[in-house]
């Protein structure tokens, strides 16, 4: 099964579950997917190679790190820790 259609059986659980902070990390994740579907550099048109899905969710991953160390830095206690929860279920795609 590809990444995209992974995350929409996601997103969908986690609506019925009501789970805020898992569907703001799948949501986020299909926005790159669809960005990176659509993108005018190297456009997509049916389903994203393994390769990039899995560059595209490093990425994700280093920024998440990035945005906790910065709340971290900051006393951000509340911020930070919904960060790391994304970058948990970042994570759990990587594998």
């Amino acid at each position: 099964m590809c990444l995209e259609k992974k995350i929409n059986d996601h997103i969908k659980a986690a609506m019925i579950a009501k789970n805020m902070a898992t569907l703001n990390a799948l949501r986020t994740i299909k926005a790159d997917l669809l960005m990176e579907k659509k993108g005018e550099h190297q456009p997509h048109p049916e389903e994203i190679p393994r390769k990039v899905e899995e560059k595209l969710l490093e990425k994700l991953a280093k920024q998440k790190k990035e945005s906790a160390k910065m709340y971290k830095e900051q006393g951000r206690k509340d911020l930070e820790k919904e960060v790391l929860l994304q970058l948990e279920i970042i994570e759990g795609y990587l594998i």
